[in-house]
């Protein structure tokens, strides 16, 4: 199990870039994210992590695979997805997993 992300995990106001995400019955449930996009290192954390630190606009983030990206959005507050674009390989369900 994924503990909570520390207080100050992360500096205000940043990007987020996902590298790695997790899906299981095709739903997300945990991602690699890192706010350098040249580092394979990064923070592990749930998907509901993600959500607190994207859903109140504070944070941003973008899939990031093979020098390619995607915004990704919080939906109805439950949901994590990246906006469409031509390349596949940068949507959350087709990243590598964690």
């Amino acid at each position: 199990m994924i503990e909570k992300l520390p207080p100050g995990t992360f500096d205000r106001m940043s990007l987020y870039y996902i590298t790695h995400a997790t899906t299981e019955s095709g739903a997300v449930t945990k991602l690699k994210a890192s706010q350098d996009v040249r580092t394979a290192l990064g923070q592990v954390m749930t998907k509901a992590d993600m959500i607190r630190l994207l859903e109140h606009g504070h944070h941003g983030a973008e899939t990031w695979h093979a020098g390619k990206s995607a915004p990704v959005r919080v939906i109805d507050g439950r949901y994590l997805r990246s906006d469409a674009n031509d390349t596949r390989a940068d949507n959350l369900g087709d990243l590598p997993p964690v």
